[in-house]
């Protein structure tokens, strides 16, 4: 058994509740980021699998991950050519407008909505960077968070996350 989650964010963890307890033994189950839209049913659905004992059944994943998959591909090569990166600069915009099924979640603000992603991207750029001896929370710290709000406007005006490499 295998299940995907891929439906609005509120619904993720009760999704993920009621699949739990009828997979294979083998069964899988593939959450859309963010885990849940509130923090109480995230940490609900984190005990539950702690109880379980099903740590190695829920996963979290990223569909945005697919749309930068020639940079992650050739992000060593980049690297050798540029050297020692310091500094890592993301900026996501939106090209179109915006679907007025996101509504809900833009209400939130921009952060709720792509900072998962800027996260996701980052750990996968950032993995592949380093040596296997050292961890990610030693080598990078956040220094800044620049963001935009959807106010009045169809298209996003971006988000910016900078971090500094030690």
């Amino acid at each position: 058994d295998y299940v995907f989650i891929v439906t609005p964010d509120q619904y993720h963890s009760e999704i993920a509740e009621f699949w739990l307890g009828r997979l294979a033994p083998k069964g899988k189950i593939f959450i859309e980021k963010p885990l849940d839209a509130s923090m109480r049913s995230a940490l609900k659905l984190k005990q539950n699998i702690k109880e379980r004992n099903k740590e190695d059944t829920v996963f979290a994943v990223d569909h945005y991950l697919a749309r930068v998959r020639p940079l992650m591909e050739d992000w060593n090569r980049h690297l050798k050519q540029i050297g020692k990166v310091e500094k890592v600069e993301f900026r996501i915009l939106e090209s179109s407008l915006i679907p007025s099924n996101r509504a809900k979640t833009l209400n939130k603000g921009i952060i709720f909505d792509l900072f998962g992603h800027i996260l996701a991207l980052s750990e996968a750029l950032i993995e592949r960077s380093l040596t296997p001896s050292k961890s990610i929370l030693q080598r990078i710290k956040l220094k800044e968070v620049k963001v935009a709000r959807y106010y009045d406007c169809p298209i996003a005006r971006g988000v910016g996350w900078h971090t500094e490499w030690l």
